[in-house]
């Protein structure tokens, strides 16, 4: 797929995740003291975004932060707010949800942009989704007797 997609993509999202990578440190520091952690352990800090395109043609979507492999918040599109699925993520959630510009970017990238990624993926995917020869269940190699 990737040779179907246009470079300039591929370089934006390299340079964006780059750009990210200080903004990912001062992250997990706040996190850390949100758990009051004074370890010198490696913590982590996901993010899951996701956007799904129904057969119906309807759509929907979240966006998940994780640390340390446990949920911390989630944006909840029908309610255009993120929730807190921890104590500790309560001012972020409060921070997050106060910054109504932020909260509109998200839910038009979970119901607009990444929709257009994802059909565009489909489309440039669609030859590698495609089964090719015969099903699953058989084989090509000749049967011993």
């Amino acid at each position: 797929m990737e040779e179907n997609m246009d470079q300039h993509y591929w370089n934006g999202r390299t340079q964006f995740f780059q750009g990210r990578q200080v903004w990912y440190k001062e992250n997990l520091e706040t996190l850390r003291q949100y758990y009051n952690q004074t370890d010198n352990r490696i913590h982590t800090l996901q993010f899951l975004i996701q956007c799904d395109l129904r057969a119906d043609g309807s759509t929907g979507g979240f966006q998940q932060i994780s640390y340390d492999g446990r949920d911390f918040l989630y944006y909840d599109l029908k309610t255009q707010t993120w929730v807190a699925s921890v104590p500790q993520a309560a001012i972020s959630q409060r921070a997050l949800n106060a910054d109504k510009p932020y909260l509109q970017t998200i839910k038009t990238y979970l119901q607009e942009l990444c929709i257009a990624r994802l059909q565009t993926f489909l489309v440039y995917g669609r030859e590698s989704l495609q089964p090719k020869g015969e099903s699953r269940g058989s084989s090509s190699r000749p049967r011993q007797h």
